[in-house]
């Protein structure tokens, strides 16, 4: 049982077991509601959990005992809830009452998982067993990746950088934190720690495909295409209409690689996904010209000017390319930097 403070609002009308180090999301179905309480709710306040129990008449509470549970994981307090005496009216039942005395549910347990259960074979008295759940590494991740969005709002980057640390320390597979993080990352121009943040990203998230395509696009850029080639053959690797850019990626490491049929069926295949992609046209064209396959290539360069999307620079190097093979010069390499380099 964390660290916790028991006390009356609403003039005994409210009950607040207030828990600074623990946090909950009780339930209690119609059947084990207790007579008196109309409502049990979960705020938060401050960063500190508190289980109202809301009841229809002013109350009192008696806190019983603080016990250990039975299978040695962590502590359980009992406590009794009864109707707060009028005065000149009958007084209140005693505080531990017998089952002939009291009638009513059976105690309700609020177990680990947050759910209310019933134990039929309990004494059906007026009594709460609360049993404490222990905070877990990705809850307290999450309290530090609501800490560093604060941080980052009061304008102080250190700390927000130091509280998605933790964070990730914590839960390595916080999207959120590690979203943020590459954001923070980026603005301060930290290239290696992006690098290094998304191969962490790409081992604990591989289905999330933005890791992945970023992490391939830095290993391309930094000339580590035996490295990009690995990570764009790792399982899973979605269908091209999923995921167009990763197969676009793979087909630029084969560009660069040499294995250009490769690299012109990649593009056949995007092309069927969407026909109207100048850039992927043009990478076509190059694959097949490299490929001695002149007049398919014309055919695709063709076609990769007829559709918008191509910067000046890579429309000149098509028109250049066309030139070339009007003038018996197809295939061979012009100076400058190669058209598949430019990410425009």
């Amino acid at each position: 049982m964390p660290g916790y403070r028991l006390f009356r609002q609403d003039r005994g009308k409210r009950l607040v077991l207030e828990l600074p180090e623990g946090t909950t999301v009780p339930s209690l179905p119609d059947g084990a509601t207790p007579p008196m309480l109309r409502k049990l709710t979960r705020e938060t306040l401050g960063g500190r959990v508190q289980l109202v129990f809301s009841f229809d008449r002013v109350c009192r509470c008696e806190e019983q005992e603080l016990r250990n549970n039975p299978d040695g994981e962590g502590r359980a307090l009992l406590f009794a809830v009864r109707p707060e005496p009028v005065a000149g009216g009958p007084t209140a039942a005693p505080v531990n009452p017998s089952p002939a005395e009291t009638p009513g549910p059976a105690p309700v347990v609020l177990s680990d998982t947050g759910q209310a259960t019933v134990s039929a074979s309990a004494p059906p008295v007026k009594t709460f067993v609360r049993q404490a759940v222990r905070t877990t590494d990705r809850q307290r991740a999450g309290d530090l990746y609501r800490e560093a969005m604060a941080a980052f709002q009061r304008g102080r980057p250190g700390k927000a950088e130091q509280a998605l640390r933790a964070a990730l320390n914590m839960d390595p597979g916080h999207v959120g934190a590690r979203d943020a993080l590459l954001h923070l990352l980026s603005r301060l121009n930290r290239r290696q720690q992006i690098k290094a943040l998304l191969a962490q990203g790409v081992r604990q998230a591989p289905d999330h495909l933005p890791y992945r395509v970023r992490f391939v696009r830095m290993l391309i850029d930094d000339g580590e295409l035996s490295r990009a080639r690995t990570e764009l053959s790792r399982d899973p690797l979605p269908p091209a209409a999923e995921s167009p850019e990763l197969h676009a990626l793979s087909a630029t490491v084969n560009l660069r690689q040499g294995q250009y049929q490769d690299a012109a069926e990649i593009y056949r295949t995007l092309l069927k996904v969407q026909p109207d992609k100048a850039v992927w046209w043009m990478g076509l064209g190059i694959a097949l010209e490299r490929n001695d396959a002149f007049d398919r290539a014309r055919q695709a360069y063709d076609q990769a000017l007829r559709h918008d999307g191509l910067s000046d620079n890579l429309e000149n190097f098509i028109r250049r390319r066309l030139a070339a093979s009007g003038s018996g010069q197809a295939g061979q390499p012009l100076a400058g930097r190669n058209p598949d380099e430019d990410r425009s």
